[in-house]
């Protein structure tokens, strides 16, 4: 049953059943919904039907939504902006949206394609982590990566990918001093040992001996080099770390290059020319593991 025209009642007019059933008891049917969708002459609808019931609001342009809502003083007031597809309110002073399906500024992956706002981000990060400990990171894609956890005592570092790693703590250092005697027998191994820990890299240097006036500087980690600085001259060597020559001539004296790295310290192999010198050499190791 529809909406019947209001009647505009008269003096002395003789008010009957039909006249109060059509415009008494059926507009007031109307409206509870008795009788079908309630709509409004605004536009706004009303429908209790009984499974589907709804409430609809006229559709405004932005223009209008705005202005109203602007000009009004009402906390809560609610106006369908049509225009930009929002549901649009005034909340204490300013106009407010209620968030939609439009905001939503990533792929879902957990098939929730209908969330008000995004939360993937979320739901991402979350099952990219399985462990206590885990960390995140971001692979050359942009994606979330896992880094399990590391052990006690690693630190974070960046691995030859430049992508975080778990790496040793380079906490043990020592500084150890030995000698060798330059007309000893060679070639000849010797062990220095002392130092509590397995070196990774090792720094050598010497006064020299008293025949010569120089001194002997080499390290020894991914590869082995070693100076001997004279007055007027330096030597190179890619094979030794630590050796004596006479008047800064590498191959008179003795030399020695690394053997191995030990769980105490470290093994060098002494080679001696045809040449010797009669002195002892004294040198010191600093060794870091």
């Amino acid at each position: 049953m529809a909406w019947s025209t209001v009647r505009t009642w008269v003096a002395g007019e003789i008010v009957t059943a039909a006249l109060l059933n059509t415009h008494l008891r059926d507009q007031l049917r109307f409206l509870h919904g008795d009788d079908g969708v309630a709509t409004i002459l605004s536009g706004i609808t009303l429908d209790n039907t009984d499974g589907d019931e709804y409430f609809k609001l006229p559709n405004h342009t932005t223009t209008e939504t705005g202005s109203v809502l602007s000009a009004s003083t009402d906390t809560a007031k609610i106006l369908y902006d049509g225009t930009a597809s929002r549901l649009k309110y005034r909340d204490i002073g300013s106009i407010q949206s209620v968030i939609n399906i439009s905001d939503i500024d990533d792929t879902p992956v957990d098939g929730a394609s209908t969330a008000p706002i995004s939360s993937n981000w979320a739901y991402d990060f979350q099952n990219v982590l399985t462990s206590a400990g885990d960390i995140p990171y971001a692979s050359a894609g942009g994606a979330w990566t896992r880094l399990g956890k590391g052990t006690v005592g690693q630190f974070l570092t960046m691995n030859t990918a430049s992508l975080p790693a778990w790496g040793a703590v380079a906490a043990n250092s020592k500084l150890l001093t030995f000698s060798r005697n330059l007309g000893a027998s060679a070639p000849a191994t010797a062990t220095y040992g002392g130092y509590g820990f397995t070196p990774n890299s090792l720094q050598f240097i010497s006064p020299g001996v008293a025949d010569a006036a120089y001194a002997a500087v080499g390290n020894y980690s991914s590869q082995s080099t070693w100076t001997i600085f004279t007055a007027t001259t330096q030597n190179f060597s890619s094979v030794y770390v630590i050796g004596a020559c006479s008047g800064g001539v590498v191959g008179i004296g003795q030399n020695a290059s690394i053997l191995s790295l030990d769980s105490d310290g470290f093994t060098l192999t002494w080679s001696k020319p045809t040449a010797t010198i009669g002195a002892t050499l004294n040198f010191g190791v600093m060794a870091w593991g």
